[in-house]
Formats: C-alpha cells, structure tokens, sequence
C-alpha cells in the first residue's frame, strides 16, 4: 500500500543568507551571539582544543553554564530561540 503524500501548505518562506561570528578564546566571558529578534536558529561551533562554556543570559562560568562544548563539536540551540 503506497503512502500517502504530505500535504503542501502555502505560505511564505524567507530565507536569509547565514551570519558567522568568530570570537577570540578568553578566560573572561564575552557575547558570542548578539541579540537579534528576527534570528530563527542558531548553531555554535567549537572549533578550539579546549572546552567551551555557554550560557543562556549572563555571568558564564566553569561552574554556571547552560551548555559544556567539548573541542570540535557543535551546539544547534533549540527552536525557537
């Protein structure tokens, strides 16, 4: 028995170019992605050797953070954000 297809919705799209950020590694905590009302998703890559600590707000810590990035992996925040 086939399958049906899903329905199509009409509606509008938007499709906007992506944005990338680098941030310098530091020991003290800075923004690494600035507000935005518009943005949709966003995903974090930790392209360094050493840990990445994130946090959702302010006053990021080895010991107060939301999200612990190992060296080399990637963090897609929750939708929506």
């Amino acid at each position: 028995m086939p399958l049906d297809p899903l329905p199509i919705i009409p509606g509008i799209i938007t499709v906007v170019p992506p944005n990338y950020f680098d941030v310098v590694a530091s020991t003290t905590p800075s923004i690494v992605l600035p507000a935005n009302v518009l943005r949709k998703m966003a995903v974090v890559f930790n392209d360094s050797p050493a840990v990445l600590y994130l946090k959702f707000g302010t006053g990021v810590s080895s010991t107060n953070f939301t999200v612990k990035m190992k060296a080399q992996s990637f963090f897609e925040f929750p939708i929506p954000i």
